[in-house]
């Protein structure tokens, strides 16, 4: 399985790889690759300086006609410049100015990730033509990916959407996404009653780090910082996201050597940020960096790998880890294959792995909040159990009690009692008796309103609240309920026996004493029905006599 994931992994890597290299190498073009500048050849390379001051490189080269006209007879021809580092260049054709980027007067953009292309109007050119690029540069210029080519429109959008449309936008699209991972994972994580752990809360600056760094691959031409400050924090922000990150991977996994790569990338970061007086020399710790930054990755994958097997986090965990490390080696393979310096492919890397670590957060909030769901219907069962009588499904007494003491307003409640459940009991056993109680609290369940609660007193007592009812419909449904329950012939070895029940009735109006006075009430008129010769219905009217309730029974 591990090697199927890398397998795929590489598929996806060296086809893009593949993709960026056949693209380039099928546009017919003029490379510009050797200028003279200041008495010398130079190929426009990029470099940096040992100082800030800002000052104008000028580069110049000359091509025929004829290496023009090999590519087609155009209607215009297109120079293309990709990944000019420099705070801001001009391209001249013969002197006519094909255009500019970035602001002389102001120089205070980041250039170095832009895609320009200068249009060439074929009525400029002489047998001898004249390119020239005036370059203006601050702390480091020149040219970090391809070289300088000119080719035919065509074969220039070709170019313009992979390196653009493609590999230069999906920064762009990308920061906004990263900051509401931010959130949600800040959220997530800091959300007590969520329960995901320290990992989520440690992934949460990690994201907005890396969207932080997202804005180095981003063309800004007028910057709000000085150049350099910008490019040592969206340099920065990755090695810190990939802290963050060893700290959340070792909250989850508890694999030291996660831990030590992670606190080894805080020093490895502050001290240039201190140290470093110029690009170069902040550069110049680039090596150091990266390898930390690249021990701590594989790390995260030796981390996850433990747990391949059983869990599926852990595989996209290491699926990720893996092809973040192929598509930030990615740059040196095309170096290697095609002799570019690079094309950006490392962003790829980058995302790929916060896309793991999204899919390992998500997976967690479903499969707790599946949990908690699981727990609240669990929950929900167990309160229902401990309300409910388990012989009739009636409300238990304990829950009745309970209702009754919530309720205000006009409500009656009625107390049942089978006459001759003992007799019941002794010719047809407990199982005749306990069809008995179910076929009662059935009968009672079939001719009740939704507005009545029902309960089972306790032995062959049943109770019931009619809510804003009062006597008169309190007695329909008495005298509905004795007259199907009595219907019913037992047949038993020792003969046929008829079920016989008493039932008291008590209206509460609002104006007397609560719930429990009123239960009282309606058993004391059970009991008074029972003792009225039994198979009775009697009503109990409470009034208030010189401040206190007296019952009244009468007879139905």
């Amino acid at each position: 399985m591990l090697a199927f994931s890398v397998a795929a992994v590489l598929v996806v890597v060296g086809a893009t790889v593949f993709k960026t290299a056949t693209i380039i190498d099928s546009v017919p073009r003029i490379e510009l690759s050797e200028f003279s500048h200041q008495g010398g050849f130079d190929d426009l390379g990029h470099r940096f300086l040992p100082d800030h001051d800002i000052r104008a490189h000028v580069f110049r080269t000359e091509l025929s006609v004829d290496d023009v006209l090999e590519l087609g007879v155009r209607p215009a021809y297109r120079m293309v410049v990709y990944r000019m580092a420099a705070a801001a260049y001009q391209v001249r054709f013969n002197g006519v100015l094909l255009g500019s980027v970035g602001a002389f007067e102001n120089p205070s953009g980041n250039l170095w990730n832009a895609y320009q292309s200068f249009t060439i109007d074929p009525g400029v050119l002489r047998r001898q033509n004249v390119v020239e690029i005036e370059v203006l540069a601050s702390g480091e210029f020149g040219l970090t990916a391809l070289p300088i080519v000119i080719t035919d429109s065509q074969s220039e959008q070709r170019l313009a959407l992979w390196l653009e449309s493609i590999i230069g936008n999906v920064p762009t699209f990308a920061i906004p996404v990263l900051l509401l991972m931010f959130v949600i994972f800040l959220v997530l994580g800091a959300s007590p009653g969520i329960g995901l752990g320290d990992e989520t809360l440690y992934f949460a600056p990690a994201v907005l780090c890396t969207a932080v760094h997202m804005l180095y691959y981003v063309t800004i031409h007028s910057l709000p910082t000085p150049i350099f400050l910008f490019y040592r924090i969206v340099i920065s922000a990755i090695y810190l996201a990939g802290f963050f990150f060893g700290l959340a991977i070792y909250a989850r996994y508890r694999y030291r050597p996660t831990a030590v790569f992670a606190w080894a990338l805080l020093p490895v970061v502050l001290v240039p940020w201190i140290t470093s007086a110029s690009w170069g020399e902040f550069h110049s710790w680039f090596p150091v960096m990266n390898l930390v930054l690249l021990g701590g990755i594989v790390s995260w994958a030796l981390a996850a790998r433990r747990r391949f097997r059983s869990d599926l986090k852990a595989r996209v965990l290491v699926i990720g880890s893996v092809g973040a490390v192929l598509f930030l080696g990615s740059d040196v393979l095309l170096r290697l294959l095609m002799g570019f310096r690079t094309v950006g492919l490392g962003v790829f890397g980058i995302l790929v792995l916060i896309a793991a670590l999204v899919v390992v957060v998500l997976d967690d909030y479903f499969s707790l909040y599946q949990k908690a769901s699981h727990n609240r219907e669990r929950a929900a069962l167990m309160y229902e159990k401990s309300i409910r009588d388990s012989m009739t499904d009636l409300f238990n007494h304990g829950y009745m009690f309970d209702i009754l003491r919530g309720l205000r307003g006009k409500y009656t409640v009625l107390m049942l009692d089978l006459d001759n459940f003992k007799e019941l009991n002794d010719a047809g056993g407990h199982a005749l008796g306990d069809d008995v109680l179910r076929f009662v609290a059935g009968k009672m369940k079939e001719l009740a309103g939704d507005e009545t609660f029902l309960g089972r007193y306790g032995g062959d007592e049943f109770i019931a609240i009619m809510l804003d009812a009062g006597q008169p419909e309190a007695e329909r449904f008495a005298q509905a309920l004795k007259s199907t329950i009595e219907s019913k012939v037992l047949e038993t070895d020792q003969g046929r026996f008829g079920v016989q029940v008493s039932i008291g009735i008590a209206v509460h109006t609002g104006n007397v004493h609560g719930g429990e006075a009123t239960m009282e009430a309606a058993d004391a008129a059970l009991y008074q029905a029972k003792h009225s010769g039994k198979g009775c219905i009697t009503a109990v009217s409470m009034v208030r006599r010189r401040g206190r309730p007296a019952d009244v029974g009468t007879p139905v």
